[in-house]
């Protein structure tokens, strides 16, 4: 027999889950799944669109330095590029992060409908977003580090961290639903609807 003043919930099945006498679901992998594949092609797009103003920027001012300095412009309109696609990595992925940190959802999930709380259901501190923003992004750190360092370390720390979200992201398939970055910040990712209700 459950204690009614217990908080914590309780497993009725793979999706569904008692909490207070209130059914609440958590996201199933395939709803995940959609939401980062959405997350993934709003980047290209936003990032696209950063890497062709910031490289037109960038490279008029190139351009008239080059002429000014007698520099050849074609290697600086190359490394100007380079540097524009560099930065809208970082001020994309920022954003991206910022957007879930802030709202407990990216545009992703926003469209199929599914934010992240925790894992009791309740609306997360903006810290524990953070956080699991952090890990969950991890990656894009390292390859930025790579490419200012040239270093192969972070090279090979950004392979093992890809296995390692692999692994977080398929261990959501468990009856639990939580991915492995939910597991470590004590978040869950729920149908929007069934937060803080």
């Amino acid at each position: 027999m459950s204690n009614l003043l217990d908080d914590s919930p309780k497993f009725n099945n793979n999706d569904r889950h008692q909490f207070n006498n209130t059914e609440i679901h958590r996201a199933d992998f395939s709803t995940r799944l959609g939401a980062y594949l959405l997350d993934f092609l709003f980047m290209i797009i936003f990032i696209s669109v950063l890497v062709f103003f910031i490289a037109v920027i960038s490279i008029n001012a190139i351009n008239e330095s080059a002429s000014a300095n007698g520099r050849d412009p074609v290697f600086d309109g190359i490394l100007a590029s380079f540097l524009s696609i560099i930065w809208s990595i970082i001020i994309g992925a920022a954003l991206y992060a910022l957007l879930e940190a802030f709202t407990g959802a990216s545009l992703g999930k926003m469209v199929v409908g599914i934010k992240i709380g925790t894992q009791d259901a309740k609306t997360a501190p903006v810290g524990r977003y953070l956080v699991r923003a952090l890990i969950k992004n991890f990656q894009f750190v390292l390859l930025i580090l790579t490419a200012y360092t040239y270093d192969s370390v972070f090279l090979r720390l950004n392979d093992i961290y890809s296995v390692f979200f692999i692994v977080s992201c398929l261990v959501a398939l468990g009856a639990d639903r939580l991915a492995l970055h939910d597991k470590m910040t004590g978040t869950a990712v729920y149908k929007k609807r069934d937060l803080d209700r």
